[in-house]
């Protein structure tokens, strides 16, 4: 059970709005329930098959964690499972998810339950930063966060893969 964290703001959670496309089930790609949504019929912090929204159900976006667990699956044994546990927070700067804060225990929280369940943490997938753009201290927060989640989830080594925006954007 292959379990990924999907970290960051509203760039991780996604913004196009989700297509019929998008929309097949893969049951061998679980998502964690971001919250109760009456859209998808998930619970919060309860396996479902996933399906867009990953995050915030009143969103009904399209993220990266999306095609990334689509693709990933593809190259799995058949027997295999993938976990997607969902963090993002649309307009929130990196500093709201630093360590002591409540979203941070929330986040670890959550990513502990999937250890608990079953799932083994296998990366850190993050897409973040129009909230601090400019900020010259943004990149030491995100190395940070990442060393302090691989330290509270007892993951040393566990990898980390940011996303980024277009270098021609105003970040």
């Amino acid at each position: 059970f292959h379990v990924f964290l999907l970290l960051g703001q509203s760039n991780m959670a996604g913004y196009p709005k989700v297509q019929s496309g998008d929309k097949a089930k893969n049951p061998r790609i679980r998502v964690l329930g971001f919250d109760d949504c009456a859209a998808t019929g998930r619970k919060a912090n309860q396996w479902d098959v996933a399906v867009p929204p990953l995050h915030e159900c009143w969103a009904g976006a399209l993220g990266p964690g999306d095609y990334f667990s689509k693709t990933l699956i593809e190259k799995l044994p058949t027997e295999d499972t993938i976990g997607l546990v969902p963090g993002a927070l649309s307009g929130q700067a990196i500093e709201i998810f630093s360590k002591g804060t409540a979203k941070y225990d929330w986040i670890v929280e959550r990513a502990k339950s999937a250890q608990r369940m079953g799932g083994v943490i296998e990366g850190l997938l993050f897409h973040q930063g129009e909230s601090n753009c400019g900020n010259p201290n943004w990149p030491s927060k995100v190395k940070q966060l990442v060393s302090d989640l691989r330290t509270d989830l007892n993951l040393p080594n566990v990898p980390f893969i940011a996303g980024e925006l277009p270098y021609d954007s105003a970040c």
